[in-house]
């Protein structure tokens, strides 16, 4: 008598089923994936995560973002200090910090208006960059992780993605020229490049945290990331997971708040990570 022939689930079927599966949890996706060899080939190929990632990330822009972006909507919300270098004020037109200024998506994050963020490169690793961005902003949120250089005030961190010319390396300079910021936040003194190690991160808990107090875990003074508990270790990992990262913070003595910036190449068309605000008196 012949062995029977075992069932095997329809590969279509079994798509749907990952498909559902990483909308719920991307996570969660990537253990289905593990149940088989049959499964691990229906989740495969460009087409399959094309349509995962335009289902898992929707980039429908928003315009009441609920950050502090929203600051630089009126020239009467924030200060410039800027004039023409014979005393006399710059013109209104002139006084704006990103133009167009940056919007909010339904996904969760920050960009630049009408970007293409979902097309070119793989499917498959701008998924996962963008989940990832994602993922640890609610974290740092839930922590009410936030920045730790202003002299006045700060804010919560905001994830930010946005596309950048795969020829251009990340810098200063070229966030804030992909980002379409005025170049007076390029002031020589007013732009200042942080040293992200493991012994600085620059990040201000709010909460309780594996016993210590809630408030400056690290001010740029030396604490280290691993003090800050399992979210700020993933943090860290997550920022040094393509090479150096970029911190830095511009605009200091030309406008107030000021965007400061925690950054690092995604994919080679991505630049992610998270954007956040300062007030330096």
């Amino acid at each position: 008598m012949a062995a029977p022939v075992p069932w095997v689930l329809p590969s279509l079927f079994v798509a749907q089923v990952l498909r559902k599966a990483a909308i719920h949890d991307l996570t969660d996706f990537f253990h289905a994936k593990q149940v088989c060899r049959s499964w691990r080939d229906a989740a495969d190929g460009d087409e399959f995560y094309q349509d995962l990632l335009e289902a898992c990330v929707d980039v429908t822009e928003v315009y009441d973002t609920g950050c502090f972006i929203e600051t630089y909507k009126s020239r009467g919300n924030w200060f410039c200090y800027v004039d023409r270098g014979d005393g006399t004020r710059r013109d209104d037109d002139d006084d704006y910090v990103f133009s167009p200024l940056l919007v909010g998506t339904k996904a969760g994050f920050l960009t630049i208006p009408n970007s293409d963020l979902l097309g070119g490169g793989s499917p498959q690793l701008t998924l996962k960059a963008i989940m990832s961005v994602l993922s640890i902003g609610k974290d740092l949120m839930r922590i009410e992780a936030r920045t730790a250089m202003g002299n006045e005030s700060d804010s919560y961190l905001t994830p930010i993605i946005f596309p950048m010319d795969p020829g251009k390396s990340l810098s200063p300079e070229t966030a804030l020229a992909a980002l379409g910021a005025n170049p007076f936040l390029l002031f020589e003194r007013g732009l200042y490049r942080l040293d992200f190690s493991q012994r600085r991160h620059y990040l201000r808990l709010g909460v309780h945290y594996d016993g210590d107090e809630p408030g400056d875990l690290d001010s740029g003074k030396g604490s280290g990331l691993e003090e800050g508990g399992p979210v700020c270790r993933r943090f860290k990992k997550f920022m040094f997971e393509k090479g150096e990262p970029l911190i830095f913070y511009a605009g200091s003595m030309v406008l107030n708040p000021l965007p400061m910036f925690y950054l690092r190449k995604l994919t080679d068309r991505l630049v992610g990570g998270f954007i956040a605000s300062l007030v330096h008196t």
